[in-house]
């Protein structure tokens, strides 16, 4: 849960979606039209080199609270 003045953010993460889950979702997503191969290759090249960025995750949700979110810059 994220708050900025009278602004408040909160998100349901999904930890219990392991790396192969998330493998899984990028194949079906890849199957059904839903994405091209050349971005579920690249999803994929990225999952298993690490692990998600907390700080950077932390930055978005304060920059959509300020309402910077349309710098382009996180």
């Amino acid at each position: 849960m994220f708050t900025m003045g009278d602004h408040i953010l909160g998100i349901q993460g999904h930890p219990e979606y392991t790396k192969d889950i998330l493998s899984n979702l990028i194949d079906r997503l890849l199957s059904n039209g839903s994405i091209q191969s050349e971005f579920a290759e690249d999803a994929k090249s990225k999952l298993y080199k690490a692990e998600p960025d907390r700080k950077c995750l932390e930055r978005i949700c304060k920059k959509f609270l300020k309402r910077e979110y349309m710098d382009g810059n996180i």
